[in-house]
């Protein structure tokens, strides 16, 4: 069910704010139960994020829409949504 929300918190809920122009990426802005829910569910898939600070939205690729996840350590994740619905979640590299 955590899943479900966080996928429905990326996919609907973020507002973007476009980075200027010729920006790769689009930065998300989060609401706090937002932030909860995306640390949360990088701990659940067992790395280390006690609070997601910022959200970067860097389009769709062939596994997904890919997002860059930076946490209150200083760890960056990526955070995948996939077409079935279901997240992949990794350190930024």
């Amino acid at each position: 069910m955590r899943a479900v929300l966080v996928i429905l918190a990326l996919v609907l809920i973020f507002i973007f704010i476009q980075d200027g122009e010729d920006a790769e990426f689009s930065i998300i802005r989060m609401s706090s139960s937002m932030k909860i829910s995306v640390a949360t569910t990088i701990n659940d898939a067992g790395f280390n994020c006690p609070a997601a600070i910022t959200a970067h939205d860097y389009g769709q690729d062939e596994n997904g829409t890919k997002t860059k996840i930076y946490c209150s350590n200083s760890a960056e994740f990526n955070v995948t949504i996939r077409p079935d619905g279901s997240y992949l979640v990794k350190p930024w590299s």
